[in-house]
């Protein structure tokens, strides 16, 4: 019997750092899209309150997060009974002098309900008195990721593609980054593979398949 696919459950942290920090779509364009598509599948979730969070920033995250509201999960009646059980064992996961990390148990109540693995880019602590997302997956038994295991998980491989190779195939990054990603023979991202660029895939109709490589000591 085939094994099902692993849903994940994304924290606020985990979003924020792929989009700023590492992995903003400009330069990773087809990571976004194929993270629309996982949406839409079922198998990329997040509660409500970290979409709320998200929007609170006013932002091109933001505006991403608003094309996609399949990904974030109503506060239910099942997600807020688990929620309350992530209390009780970590009543310290919000920090309430700070007004923080609201979403937090909720991300991890909608882990539970799914059966997700959670993905955020935060580090346990270790400290009773100041819980983080990956002490609550710990007490609770729940498996969690950060944003690089996860791309792993998926088996997820990005091909580089010169500003040359981007002329002749034609791809130009979206015009704002609230758009929807629309790469042509950039190699998209399927659930295993993302396919290289290389000699032959050019689609110019000026060059005879590797012809159109630059010379590494072409100025580009």
């Amino acid at each position: 019997m085939k094994a099902s696919k692993p849903i994940y459950c994304l924290d606020a942290s985990s979003l924020i750092f792929a989009w700023t920090e590492h992995y903003p779509p400009s330069m990773f364009p087809t990571l976004w899209e194929h993270l629309g598509r996982l949406a839409s599948e079922g198998r990329l979730v997040s509660p409500v309150e970290v979409r709320r969070e998200l929007e609170a920033g006013d932002d091109d995250l933001a505006k991403w997060a608003h094309l996609h509201p399949e990904l974030f999960r109503d506060l239910t009646e099942d997600v807020q009974r688990a929620a309350t059980t992530v209390m009780a064992m970590c009543p310290n996961l919000i920090d309430v002098a700070k007004l923080k990390d609201g979403a937090d148990p909720f991300v991890v109540a909608v882990a539970i309900v799914e059966g997700a693995v959670v993905v955020t880019n935060e580090t346990p602590t270790g400290n009773a008195k100041r819980d983080k997302i990956p002490d609550a997956c710990r007490k609770l038994n729940l498996e969690y990721v950060d944003w690089l295991r996860f791309m792993e998980a998926e088996g997820y491989r990005f091909a580089l593609v010169t500003p040359m190779q981007r002329e002749h195939n034609g791809v130009a990054a979206p015009a704002r980054a609230d758009e929807e990603p629309q790469p042509q023979n950039l190699g998209s991202l399927d659930d295993t593979y993302a396919e290289d660029v290389g000699p032959g895939d050019c689609d110019c109709g000026e060059c005879d398949y590797g012809d159109c490589t630059p010379d590494p000591d072409e100025e580009v």
